[in-house]
């Protein structure tokens, strides 16, 4: 039986490992509870949250590959890590950090040059058999696909020469998972600063594919942040979820500050798929993603203030007018409200509402397909204003209706602003233009 075969698997990853099963199955030895705590956790940490112990040597890493590579997917298009891989995914992550961290506080080793640096680790690490493999899925690696570094990464975040980033890019069923570690130096020791890492993952989606880091300079107050991006994986498809946070030093490297996480769409058509760039006060993020107001994709400007541990969006928040108000509608109204003209906040609230819908709102119409946009006109040269309009096709009831949208787009600077909106089109901008990027 399949069950059977998994469990089998698991004991000998066990085995190969020396480490009794008791450690990994919860059975630990019986103790008297504390006052106030009962005999049962319901919180108690499941397999995922366990590190298995082990040196952090080249021996060690070599170890836990060879375990992870005998782990069998049996059906790797469910998207499911098996359970024996579960464990082993990030004992690997953490015998590599620590691994690396010795080796930084090694001696002869200062200054550290990153180049110079992932060298010996790779040298080191290829003594016990470890080296990098990037190489294509195979149908063998389809039912082994853990056990492989496909990268690793080591790199000093422009003026930060009190820093060091390393990623670790490893495979999985399906694709990659990613682990960033910043590490800083003080008083002539290395510390791990920020730990990032899909810890305890039991589906792909939760895995960190294509991570990627920027850290910004030192502020007045002598603070920084470091704006991180990872990319959600699936065995299909070229739409995923794009997160991105915004992260300080906290009290421990695996408790930063989060000043910012968000969860966006991003369609992987481009190459890279994202570009990430922190910079003094803020970082940006620039990727392509579905449009909401018809069909195609666009390009998405996601730029941000930060500001102690404060995070405010600022312009500009599309690169023309139609993406811009493809972005506005897709906004909550608290958000929409800050990119209007003054005095334009009461009539635009009503009509945001046609076009923006929550996705758990379950409540109210629908459209049964996206919104088509029939003219983007210009109103003219020097006039920085455009008139946009749409058709917009509902459901409600089980009755279709159908009718026309139109805005008023204008432009300060970088920054665009919703003037108007009505089910009529306003007068003094004549055409029907309709940019052929939207085609």
């Amino acid at each position: 039986m399949a069950w059977h075969r998994r469990f089998t698997v698991f004991v000998v990853v066990l085995i190969a490992l020396g480490i009794p099963a008791a450690s990994i199955c919860g059975q630990r030895p019986v103790a008297e509870p504390s006052p106030g705590q009962s005999d049962s956790d319901p919180d108690e940490e499941s397999i995922c949250d366990r590190p298995l112990p082990g040196p952090a040597t080249a021996d060690g890493i070599a170890q836990v590959l060879a375990a992870l590579q005998q782990v069998v997917v049996e059906d790797w298009m469910t998207g499911v890590v098996p359970e024996p891989a579960c464990p082993l995914i990030l004992a690997l992550k953490h015998r590599l950090r620590d691994f690396i961290l010795d080796r930084l506080n090694s001696a002869g080793l200062q200054p550290v040059e990153p180049l110079g640096f992932r060298a010996r680790i790779l040298a080191e690490l290829g003594c016990s058999g470890v080296t990098l493999d990037d190489s294509e899925s195979t149908r063998e690696s389809k039912q082994h696909p853990f056990g492989r570094i496909c990268a690793l990464e080591v790199s000093q975040p422009p003026g930060h020469p009190e820093l060091m980033a390393v990623i670790v890019r490893f495979s999985i069923n399906c694709g990659q998972d990613s682990a960033l570690y910043i590490f800083r130096e003080m008083a002539g020791v290395w510390r791990l600063l920020i730990g990032d890492e899909g810890a305890n993952y039991e589906s792909i989606e939760d895995a960190r594919e294509s991570l990627n880091y920027s850290v910004s300079p030192f502020d007045t107050g002598g603070g920084f942040f470091v704006a991180v991006a990872t990319i959600g994986r699936a065995f299909i498809g070229s739409w995923r979820n794009l997160w991105y946070r915004v992260l300080r030093a906290g009290p421990e490297p695996y408790e930063p500050r989060a000043i910012l996480d968000k969860k966006e769409c991003i369609w992987l058509g481009s190459d890279p798929p994202y570009t990430l760039q922190a910079r003094a006060g803020g970082f940006t993020l620039d990727f392509f993603a579905p449009r909401t107001l018809d069909t195609g994709f666009r390009r998405h400007i996601v730029k941000y203030q930060i500001a102690g541990d404060q995070a405010i969006r600022v312009a500009p928040l599309a690169e023309f007018p139609e993406d811009f108000l493809d972005e506005w509608s897709s906004q909550p109204w608290d958000e929409a409200s800050r990119w209007v003209t003054k005095g334009a906040a009461v009539d635009l609230k009503r009509i945001h509402s046609e076009l923006h819908r929550d996705q758990d709102d379950d409540d109210g119409p629908y459209p049964d397909e996206s919104p088509t946009i029939v003219v983007v006109q210009d109103c003219g040269p020097g006039d920085r204003k455009w008139q946009i309009g749409f058709k917009v096709t509902r459901v409600q009831n089980h009755e279709v209706s159908s009718k026309e949208l139109f805005f008023t787009i204008v432009k300060d600077g970088n920054t665009f602003r919703v003037a108007d909106g009505s089910e009529t089109r306003p007068e003094g901008c004549p055409g029907n233009f309709r940019p052929s990027r939207l085609n």
